[in-house]
């Protein structure tokens, strides 16, 4: 993928949703910005995660993810729905998010940045890590 060029910002995907956690619903969004073609971004009214997007499109299919952030099918109870589990040193979160929101996420992401054609500017990511003006 091309820079975009300088000054032009890249859009970024958006599929509005929700989580439930405990039992009540809120909204959420997933987020993706094909300038980190890599990740997806949890958006919740209290936090914000992000993950590996081959993790979302996973989760869809089998239990995936090591570490911080697993997700899989509810198979034990409504298959409508995917379960991500969250940890961090300030404790852990079971959020449940609807089936077909996950989908139509990995639908739009990989509309934007088909899966294997990532691509990621290095020198323009050293350079902002640097300080540099990129």
């Amino acid at each position: 993928m091309l820079p975009a060029p300088r000054g032009e910002q890249r859009p970024v995907c958006q599929v509005r949703t929700h989580v439930i956690v405990h039992g009540h619903q809120q909204p959420a969004d997933l987020h993706y910005d094909p300038a980190d073609p890599y990740a997806v971004t949890l958006v919740t009214g209290f936090t914000r995660w992000v993950f590996a997007r081959e993790l979302l499109a996973g989760g869809l299919i089998e239990p995936t993810g090591d570490g911080d952030v697993h997700i899989r099918p509810d198979t034990g109870g409504d298959p409508a729905l995917i379960v991500i589990r969250l940890s961090s040193p300030d404790g852990e979160a079971e959020l449940l998010i609807p089936r077909g929101a996950a989908e139509r996420a990995t639908d739009e992401f990989d509309a934007a940045v088909p899966a294997g054609t990532e691509h990621i500017d290095w020198e323009t990511e050293f350079g902002r890590l640097a300080g540099e003006d990129a």
